[in-house]
């Protein structure tokens, strides 16, 4: 599934719509969740972040932030397992769009197609966490490099002789192999919020707050079609509203298509289970810091995850008025064949420290007025075309009102959809 064929099908017939999809290096990271024995191992997890910003008239509309680790088991052995976590951190829109799009269409589409990704595409080129420099090419200076033989190294670089052929990367980067299927968890938290990624486009009038009732209905209608459409009949599914009943939570599942949801988590099978050792660590996350306070009251190892959920939900910061969730995903997805992104598809980025400076580029500005919008669109297509000769991907919609949508609803430029790590929640007054 090529990205513009994709989006093609869900854009308004006729209008012209340019998208960033900017995607990190992949760099070894720490385990996302706690190991119980302090024994080395060869398991190695990869993480990789993805960035989608979808412009029109020359101004941002919209945005999707996602995070992809590969847990890889037994990195030496010549069958390579593990599994591939895919964390929805956050997606806002702007309301300065001049068309009505469906964002529930599109941002579907962007994790169909994060999901028809393979693996293998993530463990090219990975940055380790940490540098043997006892391997790399004497004559290539890094910050390991005295300064004498540095001025050497350089000198020696001006003589007739010097070869100036490009060293292997293979001293700089690790590459790894997997199984393309590997098990899939996708892991989303919903709250309400005025913007995550656009600061101040909450002032802007034609962007709409929806509260979190029907921001968790519209991610559940989202999160079910990709079921039944992407993932095999055996996925697990499951829903979890903190300080909620079950009886309650299963209220919310009674319209899904999905056979296979329940009320819980795919963060572990037994209530008596310790915590720390099957809750994720994601960025940005109050589950994580909830566990660095019980790290730092010497309680992480004595928590189970009964007693977790109830004092996570009596939280100070989760006693707002707002209904908050827990969404996951678990599962083999039922794609036959998993693609490499096309060069046309990504733009890579070079480092983190280039990653992030393309990203502020779109959440620095001020979106309350269009004028926010339209700079952020110039600054990222001016830094793409000056510093690396690229352009961003250009789509002319198709769709019509005529044409059968699979969509459940539709979202013009009024609705903002807002996800990212948990938020207070206790009943409204009645």
């Amino acid at each position: 599934m090529f990205l513009n064929e994709a989006l093609k099908s869900i854009l308004p017939e006729g209008k012209e719509f340019e998208i960033l999809h900017l995607r990190s290096p992949s760099i070894e990271c720490h385990p996302l969740i706690a190991k119980q024995t302090s024994s080395s191992d060869d398991s190695v997890t990869v993480k990789t972040q993805h960035l989608f910003v979808l412009f029109h008239n020359e101004k941002t509309i919209f945005g999707l932030e996602i995070y992809v680790y590969i847990n890889l088991k037994a990195v030496n052995s010549s069958t390579q397992d593990g599994e591939r976590v895919i964390f929805i951190s956050k997606a806002d829109t702007t309301g300065h769009a001049d068309c009505k799009v469906n964002y529930r269409s599109v941002t579907k589409v962007l994790i169909e197609y994060i999901l028809s990704l393979d693996p293998n595409s993530y463990l090219q080129k990975v940055i380790p966490k940490r540098f043997d420099y006892g391997k790399i090419d004497g004559t290539l200076i890094t910050k390991k490099t005295s300064s004498i033989k540095a001025l050497r190294i350089l000198a020696n670089r001006n003589l007739p002789s010097y070869s100036a052929e490009p060293k292997s990367q293979t001293q700089f980067y690790n590459s790894y192999r997997c199984r393309a299927n590997l098990e899939t968890k996708v892991c989303l938290f919903t709250r309400p919020a005025p913007q995550y990624l656009f600061p101040e486009s909450s002032k802007n009038p034609n962007k709409r707050v929806i509260d979190g009732d029907r921001l968790l209905r519209w991610w559940l209608s989202i999160l079910d079609d990709i079921l039944l459409e992407t993932f095999q009949e055996d996925t697990k599914a499951r829903l979890r509203i903190p300080g909620e009943n079950p009886t309650s939570i299963r209220r919310y599942l009674k319209d899904v298509k999905y056979g296979g949801w329940e009320v819980g988590d795919i963060f572990g099978t037994k209530h008596k289970d310790t915590a720390i050792y099957h809750i994720p660590l994601f960025p940005d996350d109050p589950k994580a810091r909830f566990l660095r306070q019980l790290v730092e009251e010497n309680r992480a190892r004595k928590t189970i995850l009964e007693t977790f959920w109830i004092e996570l939900q009596n939280r100070q910061e989760f006693k707002l008025s707002v209904t908050v969730s827990v969404i996951g995903i678990q599962g083999l997805t039922a794609v036959k064949s998993l693609q490499r992104p096309p060069p046309c598809d990504v733009i890579l980025s070079s480092s983190r420290k280039e990653f992030n400076a393309i990203k502020r580029y779109v959440t620095g500005e001020n979106y309350d007025t269009a004028a926010g919008a339209r700079e952020a669109y110039l600054n990222v297509r001016d830094y793409l075309s000056v510093r690396r000769n690229q352009k961003m991907m250009t789509i002319v919609g198709q769709f019509t009102t005529g044409c059968k949508a699979n969509d459940r609803d539709s979202s013009s430029q009024r609705t903002v959809i807002t996800a990212n790590t948990l938020q207070p929640r206790k009943k409204l007054k009645k």
